[in-house]
């Protein structure tokens, strides 16, 4: 192919700046032809590829994923790009997903990592229509048809005939909120835990389990709420929580230091 990979742009987006685990959310590359020539893409290699420490626990690979071409009903297939113009495809990620097993989803949220990823997209381009049926072959190899080794030197043959781009974009993935808020609440838990061994270790009042333990889970489970919104405000302080032991530290220290703190004030209150 006579062309410069330089002439065609790449914008990989996400349908918004940040991600949070397990929820649904969509790519979008956007492809700008400034050569002189047409060129056809093909969703089979219109691919990207998701960072294995935040694939659905429901996906049994990260790689290869096929794009959707939103003009074409089957929503896979071929298409012109013509000079000087321009088109987007998409992936849709964890629309559908079959709801993992009761383990699974709760490792996944524990021991996930949250933070800034870089996510890559690649694109074969022809300046002819490529055979779609040789490019998809070895992926669906029919009983009684041709051997799956033919299948893949056919679909490699067609592979070498374009030119490749890729482009990255990076990608905030976040814990959901609901996993935050019942880690603060596990911290609670916890607190009311150290605080019941410490008065059983120093012959001191037992904390009620009726008042104190739901206190506890319910002032770790504001906190939780009350600093996510403010993160989200952009105040000049905050204190942006990640992940599920992020929130169970400050259930933790939530729950301690507001038990101190309203002790704090009853007793001003009493004493007048």
């Amino acid at each position: 192919m006579n062309v410069n990979p330089r002439d065609i742009s790449l914008k990989l987006t996400s349908s918004r700046p940040s991600h949070e685990l397990g929820e649904p959310w969509e790519l979008i590359l956007r492809i700008e032809n400034d050569t002189d020539k047409p060129l056809w893409i093909a969703s089979p290699t219109t691919i990207f590829t998701m960072p294995a420490e935040i694939t659905h626990p429901t996906e049994h690979s990260s790689n290869g994923r096929w794009s959707s071409f939103p003009t074409i009903i089957t929503e896979t297939g071929t298409v012109c790009i013509h000079p000087k113009c321009e088109y987007f495809c998409t992936w849709r990620l964890n629309a559908r997903q079959p709801r993992p097993s009761f383990f699974n989803y709760l490792s996944w949220n524990i021991f996930s990592q949250p933070g800034t990823y870089e996510i890559y997209c690649s694109v074969h381009f022809w300046d002819v229509q490529p055979d779609f049926e040789a490019l998809t072959a070895a992926h669906n190899p029919q009983p009684g048809g041709p051997d799956i080794k033919e299948l893949r030197k056919r679909q490699a043959e067609e592979v070498n005939k374009s030119i490749s781009k890729t482009t990255s974009s990076k990608l905030e993935v976040v814990t959901k909120s609901a996993v935050i808020l019942a880690s603060a609440g596990v911290g609670g838990v916890l607190a009311f835990l150290f605080k019941l061994c410490y008065a059983l270790a120093n012959n001191a009042a037992v904390p009620s389990l009726l008042w104190t333990l739901p206190s506890y889970v319910l002032t770790a489970g504001i906190a939780s709420l009350l600093i996510s919104r403010i993160t989200e405000a952009k105040f000049p302080l905050t204190v942006k929580v990640m992940d599920f032991w992020g929130g169970t530290a400050l259930g933790i220290l939530a729950s301690i230091s507001g038990d101190y703190f309203l002790q704090s004030v009853f007793k001003s209150i009493l004493s007048k």
